[in-house]
């Protein structure tokens, strides 16, 4: 039986509730000022929001609405109740999307009034005042966040979901201490592994807690020194002074100052050192810590279960409806199992789906496609592609272990291509500074495996920079000796005490598959693709950086209408002009569309059928008209035939509500559901699940969520075609991949480029 981490609240879709009218009175009311007011209201302990009425807003509310006078920095206006009720009713779209805010806005009240978690930058994210482990000086967090969502013909849904936060015990003023070089560069690796942005900090106030990203130390200024400081019209001799007026904080002469930004603040502010800790990314845990984020489907459950005991009788509050017993159960025609495609690899042999959706039958098939590929080779291999391998190790390294990282990396390479592969001897170095020039000269290949002495990621794009016109695989020396000791020490053994291959011989075929399979993919081979067009022919990606200065396009055309089948993904990087929105500038992403399709086609090309055009997130401004824009364009030019079916629909890496899937057994068991678990929320949402029982071995799957733009697109094909496309896995053959391949790489080539230029601008 499928099950949520969703709670339904009482009435159902039969819902009906009564609310207040209150009317905004002020120069001019914009959805901004109307948001502030439910947002004054709240703290005020009521619910409200805005009614989609120029000025109005609703009030979850018996009694009429007390006038409420509101001021902020540059508005102010006046809140009055009108004399006026609406009654809200389920079965009304527009209604049931109210009452579903509402409804948010009702337990975001009562976490406040009876808990005692705290909230850093959303009102939807809530921290258990204590961190639940604390290991070699980083502290974990259990965080809860809620949301609501109407479910056609089933009612508001009320979705709370988990998740760990990791910060360093030690503060800024700790990290930068004089007589502690050591925490300097711990702090130096640790804000680094950020993805390229800045170190993120939490600013403990005690009563308030915020979230800033960390800009410089300040050496020889204490809080006591800063000289005078103006905060929101506001003059004060030191930031001392400003802690003690304004926070009632005693803060210390000689604490330690740091700049640091907030978001919506043009400059950086000074702030005491003593109150900022670092915010830690997964990969730089200690061992102890590095796994509890893994949080699987039981302990899930048990946690929100937890999270609801707290909040104790009545989660909405006093007089408003209570939410029904359980974890809400989706009817069996609201799911899909979508199974997995048929493959095709090399010399066109076929690798059949599991026919039976168990457990075993889809482990057996994910752990087969790596022999699969070793047997019949790759689908497809450029024929003119690369056929070199350039190796760049550090000096340290072996004769024995460059040798065998050679060796495997060629058969590796030989056995999936079907062709000879060579690996060039070896280039060594003793320092980046020292011999990164000489590298770069001496370098044959158009690939290269780099083995980094240094792990900073600024040695990465140092040598990128450096290698340009290069196609560069990136792996670390610590890694590389652990593997290859490893397997000195296993190899002698035929077989584990257990009957296994032993653990240092599979720790090494693993870490040797993972590297050849990225350079396979530099070379430009597709491994496998599915053995149909899955619904459509083509799928469009699009996709924008976080820090909203580049856009990515991703196409991939697979097709099963011509002799052979047809099979390219091709993805370009543009910049952004305004990076302040999200949204992309419409003739640019309309004239980028267009040249995409266009570079795809080749002679014979056939004008494509259907189009699955994936946007990330929600798309802004004139997006949609560039997109239907570029359709006609490329009808005009015989790319699409004339009714070519268009499909536009957002994707949501996460579900943006924390929607979560699991199975309750029939005896009791809690388990991830299985992979390609479709949960249809209405005619235009869906949530897929492409990870799964099968394959993922620690946590809880997490859905995409899919949102169609009309009502004519058929959200089962689309689904299917996500689901379809998640299975080209090529990186990792033994495991499901979360995102379909278009949108992975979207993601990828994004993610280098930010870094690339955030290292560039150090």
């Amino acid at each position: 039986m499928i099950e949520t981490n969703i709670h339904i609240v009482n009435g159902g879709a039969r819902l009906s509730v009564q609310t207040r009218c209150a009317q905004l009175v002020a120069q001019q009311t914009t959805p901004e000022l109307l948001q502030r007011a439910c947002n004054a209201l709240q703290r005020r302990g009521l619910a409200a929001v805005p009614s989609g009425e120029p000025s109005k807003i609703l009030v979850l509310a018996e009694e009429p609405v007390a006038a409420l006078t509101l001021e902020e920095e540059n508005w102010c206006g006046a809140l009055r109740d009108s004399g006026h009720t609406r009654q809200l009713e389920f079965t009304n779209p527009i209604d049931a999307l109210l009452l579903s805010q509402l409804f948010e806005r009702c337990l975001l009240v009562e976490i406040k009034k009876r808990t005692n978690f705290w909230i850093l930058d959303s009102q939807r994210i809530w921290y258990e005042r204590e961190p639940f482990q604390a290991e070699k000086g980083f502290a974990a967090y259990r965080r809860y966040e809620v949301g609501t969502l109407p479910i056609e013909d089933v009612g508001v849904a009320l979705i709370v979901d988990v998740s760990t936060a990791f910060y360093t015990l030690s503060t800024i003023a700790d990290f930068f201490r004089n007589d502690r070089r050591e925490l300097r560069k711990q702090f130096e690796m640790l804000s680094q592994r950020q993805k390229g942005q800045k170190a993120t900090l939490l600013y403990d106030l005690h009563k308030t807690k915020h979230k800033c990203y960390f800009e410089s130390f300040v050496p020889g200024i204490t809080c006591a020194t800063t000289g005078q400081l103006r905060i929101r019209d506001q003059d004060y001799s030191s930031l001392q002074q400003y802690y003690l007026r304004q926070h009632h904080l005693q803060i210390g002469a000689k604490d330690p100052v740091a700049r640091v930004s907030f978001p919506g603040i043009a400059h950086p502010q000074p702030v005491d050192a003593r109150l900022l800790r670092l915010r830690v990314m997964n990969e730089s845990l200690p061992e102890p810590l590095n796994q509890v984020d893994k949080i699987t489907p039981a302990d899930r459950r048990w946690l929100i279960e937890g999270f609801f005991e707290k909040l104790g009788e009545h989660p909405l509050g006093q007089g408003n409806p209570e939410i029904d017993p359980g974890f809400w159960r989706p009817a069996p025609e609201m799911t899909e199992q979508i199974p997995p495609p048929d493959l095709i690899f090399g010399q066109l042999r076929y690798f059949r789906a599991p026919k039976q959706h168990t457990v075993a039958d889809y482990k057996e098939h994910f752990r087969q496609r790596r022999s699969f590929l070793r047997e019949a080779g790759c689908f497809h291999v450029p024929p003119t592609g690369v056929r070199s391998i350039q190796l760049v190790v550090p000096e340290a390294a072996s004769d024995a272990m460059r040798t065998r990282l050679a060796e495997d990396i060629r058969d590796r390479l030989s056995k999936w291509t079907k062709k000879p592969i060579y690996v060039l001897e070896p280039l060594s170095y003793r320092s980046l500074s020292e011999d990164l020039s000489r590298i770069a000269q001496e370098v044959e290949s158009g690939i290269v495996v780099f083995v980094f002495h240094d792990e900073e990621p600024a040695a990465y794009f140092t040598v990128a920079n450096e290698l340009k016109g290069n196609r560069l695989k990136r792996l670390t020396f610590r890694l590389l000796g652990e593997r290859f000791r490893g397997l000195q020490r296993d190899e002698h053994f035929k077989y584990g005490g257990n009957g296994k291959t032993p653990l240092g011989v599979r720790s090494w075929n693993s870490f040797i598959d993972m590297c050849a399979l990225d350079v396979l993919q530099q070379m430009g081979c597709v491994p496998w693709t599915f053995a149909n067009s899955a619904s459509y022919d083509a799928r469009l990606a699009i996709d924008v950086g976080w820090d909203r200065r580049h856009y990515a396009l991703s196409l991939l055309i697979c097709r099963d209408d011509s002799p052979e089948p047809f099979f390219r993904l091709d993805t370009v990087v543009e910049h952004k002009a305004d990076w302040k929105r999200e949204t992309i500038n419409e003739v640019h992403l309309q004239d980028k569309i267009v040249a995409l399709f266009k570079a795809a086609s080749r002679r014979g090309f056939q004008p494509l059928r259907s189009v699955l055009c994936l946007r990330d997130g929600r798309e802004c401004g004139g997006e949609l008209d560039a997109i239907y824009g570029a359709r006609g364009e490329l009808i005009e030019q015989q790319l699409l035939e004339k009714d070519a079916r268009f499909d536009l629909v957002d994707f949501h890496k996460r579900s943006v509500k924390g929607v979560r899937l699991w199975e309750v057994t029939e005896a009791g068991d809690v388990c991830n559901v299985l992979e390609g678990r479709v949960l249809y929320v209405g005619r235009k949402t869906a949530f897929v699940a492409n990870t799964g029982e099968a394959t993922l071995r620690q946590g809880t799957t997490e859905p995409v969520m899919l949102l169609s733009r009309d009502d004519t697109i058929d959200m089962r094909l689309v689904c299917r075609a996500v689901s379809a496309s998640s299975h080209l896995n090529w990186s990792s053959p033994g495991v499901a991949q979360r995102l379909p391949l278009e949108m992975k790489r979207t993601d990828e080539q994004l993610e280098n480029k930010s870094a690339e230029e955030i290292r560039r601008t150090r």
